[in-house]
C-alpha cells in the first residue's frame, strides 16, 4: 500500500508540473548506473549492475521538475568465519550477500546558462523513497529481508547534445538512504553512484 501511494504522488506531481509549464521541453532519459556503497558494514563491493530512468519538464530555460527511478543490484562472497549472536549459539560458514535498492525520487534541477550549446550543466536533487532488499545465503539457509526507508539524492551533471532532439548525460550522485536492518546490522544505506546514459529531448 505504501508503494502505491507513493507512486501515485510521484504521478501526481508529474502530471502537475506538465499542465503548468506547455511551453518548455520535456526530458526523458535511460542510463547505465554504477554504485559504490561507503557505509554499510555488510557488504562493500561495486555494483555494475543497475540503471536509471528519469523525466523532467523544464519549468523555464533553467529549472526542471520530474521524477526518477534508479536500480541497483549489489552481490558480494564473504569467506568462512564464525558469527554469533550471542543468544542461539555460532555458525561457521562462508556467505554470499546481496542487497536490492529502489529509490524513488521527486526531482528538481537547476541548469547554468553558458555560451556552448552543446555542453548544459546542471546541480538537482531529489527526494523521495526507497525500497531495500537484503539477502544472505549460507550452506543450504538463506535470509531475506526488505524494507523502506526516506532518500535524498543530491547530483551534479551535464547533458551533451548530439543532435535535434538527442543528447547524452553524465552524472554523479551520492545516494543517502535511511533503510535500517538490525538482523544485517545494517543503518542506513549511501552509496556513490556514476551515470552514463541517453536522454530524447521533445
Amino acid at each position: 500500500m505504501k508503494q502505491i501511494k507513493l507512486l501515485l504522488f510521484v504521478l501526481g506531481m508529474v502530471s502537475f508540473a506538465s499542465s503548468h509549464a506547455q511551453t518548455h521541453p520535456n526530458i526523458a532519459a535511460i542510463s547505465w548506473e554504477v554504485a559504490f556503497p561507503t557505509n554499510s558494514n555488510y557488504l562493500d563491493k561495486t555494483s555494475w549492475a543497475g540503471g536509471r530512468v528519469e523525466y523532467r519538464r523544464m519549468v523555464n530555460k533553467q529549472f526542471s521538475i520530474g521524477a526518477a527511478i534508479s536500480w541497483n543490484s549489489f552481490e558480494q562472497y564473504v569467506g568462512t568465519k564464525t558469527y554469533d549472536d550471542g543468544h542461539r549459539g555460532a555458525v561457521t560458514t562462508d556467505m554470499i550477500r546481496e542487497v536490492y535498492t529502489l529509490p524513488i525520487t521527486l526531482t528538481g534541477h537547476y541548469y547554468f546558462q553558458t555560451d556552448n550549446k552543446i555542453f548544459k550543466p546542471y546541480v538537482g536533487i531529489g527526494l523521495g523513497g526507497q525500497y531495500a532488499e537484503q539477502n544472505a545465503y549460507f550452506n543450504i539457509y538463506g535470509l531475506t529481508s526488505n524494507n523502506w526507508g526516506f532518500v535524498a539524492r543530491p547530483e551534479v551533471g551535464a547533458l551533451l547534445q548530439f543532435g535535434r532532439g538527442v543528447a547524452g548525460l553524465v552524472g554523479v550522485s551520492y545516494n543517502i538512504a535511511t533503510n535500517k536492518n538490525d538482523e544485517f546490522d545494517i543503518n542506513g544505506l549511501k552509496q556513490f553512484c556514476v551515470n552514463i546514459g541517453i536522454a530524447g529531448i521533445f
